[in-house]
């Protein structure tokens, strides 16, 4: 069965771009994309999902809130959740790790297309194989 990712970014390059990015690398992957928390909790309700990139600084639900709602549902707490956001300071990363997020990028580090390596992409493969 293919796995199921969810790019929850308020821009539209960010999201088109993890798309490409992550298609690319891994073909069978299906990828949904939500524009906010709202739309996220959506998709989050009505499929099947195996790991979520969220950004924090996002329209009507931010990323905390969204990772909280997620957090709070028994049948949700373990789906793997990567935060790829321009803010991610020593506090933040602290913050979201008390909440469980899995792993915290920088949408720079992300979107460098000149670095031959990608830890994103690592982590990602890395919680699709479980």
């Amino acid at each position: 069965m293919a796995k199921a990712l969810l790019i929850v970014d308020d821009e539209p390059f960010i999201r088109s771009f993890l798309k490409a990015k992550l298609g690319r690398t891994i073909p069978d992957l299906n990828i949904s994309e939500a524009a906010d928390g709202e739309q996220a909790m959506e998709h989050i309700k009505t499929e099947h999902i195996d790991l979520i990139t969220i950004d924090i600084n996002m329209p009507f639900i931010n990323g905390v809130e969204l990772i909280n709602r997620i957090k709070q549902q028994p049948d949700l707490a373990t789906i793997p959740i990567i935060v790829v956001s321009a803010n991610v300071s020593q506090g933040v990363r602290d913050s979201l790790t008390s909440l469980g997020v899995t792993e915290v990028y920088a949408k720079l580090d992300v979107t460098n297309t000149t670095n031959p390596t990608s830890p994103f992409l690592d982590s990602v493969q890395k919680y699709l194989a479980n």
